[in-house]
Order: structure tokens, then C-alpha cells, then sequence
């Protein structure tokens, strides 16, 4: 009232519209919240699945360590070798 300085009035027509309007508006915040939820599930899930995989190369890998270690000498020892027959 302040503003314009006159009276608006809210008609069966423009209550109609104003509820048509807010049914749009919900419909497509579902929308939005239900694409994200999913996104928020397949990264969940694919981070899951990611910490299995590094769980299984951590596992692997502390069985491989005197294999490595065994070969770190053995190529130090090459390496010894070779140049001594230099």
C-alpha cells in the first residue's frame, strides 16, 4: 500500500494462478533434490567401491614388500657387478 499508493486485490483467477505457479516451482525443486540425491548416491557408492580396491592394493602390496626388497639388492649388487667389470 505504501509503495503504489493504491489497493491490490487477489481474484479467484490470479489465487488460481498463484497456485499453479507454486505447483511448477515445487515440481521442479523435486526434480532438482531427486537428481541430487542420485548423484550423491552413485558417489557414495563409487567411493565404496573405491576403498575396497585400495584396501586390496594396500593388502597386495605389504604381502610384495620382501619380494621388492629382495629385488632392491639384487640390483644393487647388478649394479656393484657392472661397474667393477668396467
Amino acid at each position: 500500500w505504501d509503495s503504489l499508493r493504491r489497493r491490490t486485490y487477489m481474484t479467484p483467477t490470479s489465487y488460481l494462478e498463484l497456485i499453479g505457479l507454486f505447483v511448477d516451482l515445487l515440481g521442479k525443486k523435486k526434480g532438482e533434490l531427486s537428481t541430487k540425491l542420485q548423484r550423491y548416491t552413485i558417489g557414495s557408492k563409487t567411493l565404496t567401491e573405491t576403498q575396497v580396491v585400495v584396501d586390496n592394493l594396500k593388502a597386495h602390496i605389504t604381502k610384495m614388500q620382501p619380494t621388492i626388497e629382495q629385488a632392491k639388492k639384487d640390483t644393487a649388487e647388478l649394479i656393484v657387478k657392472v661397474d667393477a667389470d668396467k
